[in-house]
């Protein structure tokens, strides 16, 4: 797995050839709502389509991996103002042999 960022943008590399994630923390120095805007597994790109497009990742504001907020890409990515409230959001998958860009809006 490589993840970098760059201009407001993060990029998601999954090379390995047979292990997906679907429980995955990404630190960010930007914060807010983060979405996919690519997916080299969208079927246009003969992928199986299996990364959803339209859901918000929200960033959490605590450090990790040397960045200031961090994203959980997961089956229940959390929005934790108080650390006590968790509000459920569908899940980005990030499948083997895939590369994802996720940027805010």
């Amino acid at each position: 797995m490589i993840v970098f960022e760059r201009a407001g943008a993060v990029f998601v590399f999954n090379f390995h050839p047979t292990q997906s994630f679907s429980d995955y923390r990404i630190g960010v120095d930007e914060p807010g709502e983060y979405s996919v805007v690519l997916s080299t597994d969208d079927k246009r790109f003969a992928g199986q389509d299996r990364v959803k497009h339209d859901v918000k990742h929200v960033t959490t504001p605590l450090a990790w991996n040397n960045r200031k907020n961090w994203m959980h890409v997961s089956d229940f990515n959390c929005i934790r103002a108080a650390f006590t409230d968790c509000l459920p959001f569908h899940k980005i998958y990030i499948p083997c042999r895939t590369a994802i860009v996720l940027a805010t809006h």
